[in-house]
């Protein structure tokens, strides 16, 4: 869905930085990480570090795979072609259902098969929870002896050290902090290796040939660039791989040739999101810009499947050789990669260990439950931390969100805000309603209903947002946030990021100087708009109450870790 913006509206320009400031649940598994490690100490297992590859070194790289046959195929496939280990993009099986996904790996893969992946969005809401994503593949790590090759926040912020490969796993759009920090500075301590590669679930929408929008940034992409490192992503179900790269950001293509040399400075970048979930179709405006070498979709007819890579070809350690197929057998990309010499200071497109790339960019996330509220404006009932936000359809009560950042914990006077959002994170569809459906009905038909919000400032004293009373002062020009039918906006367990705010927060600091320090409060309005389609429409009727969109307010299992937050760009006084 593309966002359509009213009149009072500037263009919209996404830029997401996760969810990473404030989690509690966080630091909950990173105490379970030591305890999975204790549990698994007693294993017999080979640390595979080495510089160079083994011989004929088989890697698959793949995302976005969901449950059932599909991604049992593509697994299977990946099996039996002879991999020895998998990168994972992200997206896991879109039904928060760890146990039901570990099942698929074990059952097809095996139980102590290398796996590394990285977190997606719709793995965000079942990461941190006791027996969820993160558990589960941090056992998995365990397993198959990569504790000790890895370090870092898995799927996160993480680098490991395997068989000639040194892979960065980040969550960057998604949850957590100063990526491209940590992608400069993994490679420059991690010289030994022949190969680098860098993974995440997210794109730029100019790095990926369907209907995504900018949610990573440009900084990670021109950082792997940097050290010389493959760039992996996933998101968008179709695939894609570019060509040589000298800038991406730019868009600044090296080489057309397809004996790819990987150097610092230069490499490609590629999305492989066929896992087994759904095939999309390929925007033709995109899919036609020049950088593409290859790309598959519905349009010519791919099926589900992964890129497969075979590492130290020919007895040469620094040479590699890729296909691009599905589970019917059918080619749709061939190349070769060189890599030069391990990453060395001064070449070009070197940078050195930088300690914030990106401290212009600020995230502040609710500090408490009780920074949030629904107020029905009809009953004038509040709900002071709620777990939803919910935007009700024609037959429920009106009801406006409110939401209090404090500035002052990563703002100082005189810094000046060139941009300001608000971020938060859909609910994809109630587990009753999936149930009467059937769970991929339910997710794809809830994702297309259209909601249409509206977000202004508290000018009143800032005092707390559980009370019922009436915000008498508003902002003077609300902002319209709007997705209309079949256009990409408001999906389920993914981000929404707001249209600018700056004008808004800037109205309220001006009119009432103390919110800088006691919190600015935002309120959010919005309703699940009626439907166009037929289908969706009967959808509507028979299940009024469940399809009423939300996004996440305090998470029923991972509480402030998906709540609102408000991401700006700083310029520092």
């Amino acid at each position: 869905m593309r966002v359509a913006l009213l009149a009072t509206v500037v263009s919209f320009a996404p830029s997401v930085l996760g969810f990473g400031r404030n989690c509690p649940a966080r630091e909950e598994a990173l105490i379970r990480d030591q305890e999975i490690y204790a549990s698994a100490a007693h294993l017999n297992v080979t640390l595979h570090a080495r510089s160079t590859p083994p011989a004929n070194y088989k890697v698959a790289f793949v995302g976005d795979h969901g449950l059932g046959t599909n991604p049992t195929g593509v697994f299977n496939m990946i099996k039996n072609w002879g991999a020895q280990a998998v990168v994972s993009l992200g997206d896991y099986d879109y039904t928060d259902n760890p146990t039901a996904f570990n099942t698929l790996l074990t059952n097809t893969l095996g139980a102590n098969f290398p796996y590394f992946a990285v977190i997606g969005n719709h793995d965000l809401a079942k990461w941190y929870t006791s027996g969820g994503y993160r558990d589960k593949m941090v056992a998995r790590l365990a397993a198959f002896g990569g504790t000790s090759a890895c370090t870092g926040e898995y799927g996160v912020n993480m680098v490991c050290n395997w068989n000639g490969l040194t892979i960065v796993l980040s969550g960057v759009g998604v949850t957590g902090t100063n990526h491209a920090t940590y992608i400069t500075n993994s490679f420059a301590a991690n010289t030994q290796n022949t190969w680098k590669i860098c993974a995440w679930h997210k794109n730029q929408r100019l790095m990926q040939i369907g209907g995504k929008t900018d949610e990573t940034g440009w900084s990670v992409y021109d950082s792997c660039r940097a050290a010389g490192a493959i760039i992996a992503t996933g998101h968008e179900h179709s695939y894609a791989r570019s060509h040589l790269m000298s800038n991406f950001a730019s868009q600044t293509i090296y080489s057309t040739s397809n004996n790819l040399v990987v150097t610092p400075g230069r490499t490609f970048a590629f999305v492989s999101g066929l896992g087994g979930n759904s095939i999309r179709s390929w925007d033709s405006t995109l899919a036609a810009k020049p950088w593409w070498a290859a790309k598959a979709a519905s349009n010519n007819g791919v099926k589900y499947g992964a890129l497969l890579c075979t590492f130290n070809t020919g007895g040469n350690p620094k040479a590699a050789s890729c296909t691009w197929k599905d589970t019917t057998g059918a080619v749709f990309d061939t190349f070769t990669i060189t890599s030069t010499h391990s990453y060395v200071a001064k070449r070009e497109g070197e940078q050195k260990p930088i300690e914030n790339p990106d401290n212009d960019f600020v995230e502040i996330p609710l500090a408490k439950a009780t920074d949030v509220a629904s107020l029905d404006t009809v009953t004038r009932k509040t709900t002071c931390g709620p777990n939803r936000l919910t935007f009700p359809n024609e037959s429920q009560n009106p009801t406006e969100h409110r939401m209090k950042f404090n500035l002052s914990t990563v703002l100082k006077p005189g810094d000046k805000i060139l941009s300001a959002r608000l971020q938060i994170m859909g609910v994809a569809a109630s587990d009753k309603l999936s149930a009467a459906l059937g769970r991929k009905t339910a997710f794809d038909a809830v994702d297309e209903v259209p909601l249409s919000l509206t977000i202004s400032g508290s000018l009143d004293k800032p005092s707390s947002v559980c009370s019922a009373v009436s915000i008498r002062s508003r902002t003077t020009k609300p902002v319209q946030w709007v997705a209309l039918e079949d256009e990409e906006g408001f999906e389920g367990h993914e981000v929404w990021v707001s249209p600018e705010l700056k004008d808004v927060v800037e109205e309220v600091l001006r009119e009432n100087p103390s919110s800088f320090a006691d919190g600015v409060t935002l309120v959010l309005k919005g309703k699940t708009l009626p439907t166009a389609d037929e289908g969706l429409k009967a959808l509507q009727g028979k299940f009024k109450e469940l399809v009423a969109r939300a996004a996440y307010a305090i998470h029923e299992d991972t509480g402030l870790c998906v709540a609102p937050t408000l991401i700006m760009n700083v310029k520092r006084a």
